[in-house]
């Protein structure tokens, strides 16, 4: 975050809703914990906290509404790869506009694999879809080496999952 007015206005916003005053160390120690988010983030998670929250919020409940979208962006992401299937029949051809969404479709198997999936293994592809969707977004400089299993690679990626984690333990790079 780097916006400090938009900052103020929430803080003093909290100040009146909850009837806390807002100390100098209090502003200073929120200010810190909420420097590695951007102010679209954070303006985001502000609003959630102040329309949910009960009490003065503590930094990690408004940290906390941070990460729900984290996880709302790679469920709509899955809803839109549904979307796609069920529109077209054609395995090469599908248009996603999300390169993450693509890119994690690529690893997991390609467009083939995911029309070829049956009704029981959704819930197991969903969240394996979601984490490596979660993955991808932290590593968006190597969506293309991620994606593909390479022969030259120290770990097939078959499981993609179990194979980058694997990759990361051993130290090797993407």
């Amino acid at each position: 975050m780097k916006n400090r007015q938009l900052f103020s206005e929430y803080m003093s916003l909290y100040s009146e809703l909850f009837d806390k005053e807002i100390t100098p160390v209090l502003s200073k120690a929120y200010w810190a914990m909420f420097t590695p988010y951007s102010d679209e983030q954070m303006e985001v998670a502000f609003k959630r906290t102040a329309a949910e929250c009960r009490f003065f919020p503590k930094p990690a409940d408004i940290l906390e509404r941070i990460q729900e979208k984290k996880g709302d962006k790679s469920a709509l992401a899955w809803l839109e790869v549904q979307k796609e299937i069920g529109r077209r029949w054609d395995f090469e051809k599908h248009n996603i506009a999300d390169p993450i969404a693509g890119a994690v479709v690529a690893a997991m198997g390609g467009w083939r694999w995911m029309h070829g999936r049956t009704n029981k293994d959704e819930p197991w592809d969903r969240k394996r879809f979601e984490e490596l969707y979660s993955l991808f977004s932290e590593n968006q400089d190597h969506l293309e080496e991620l994606s593909a299993p390479r022969s030259d690679s120290p770990v097939r990626i078959g499981d993609t999952v179990k194979g980058y984690m694997k990759m990361l333990e051993q130290g090797g790079k993407v």
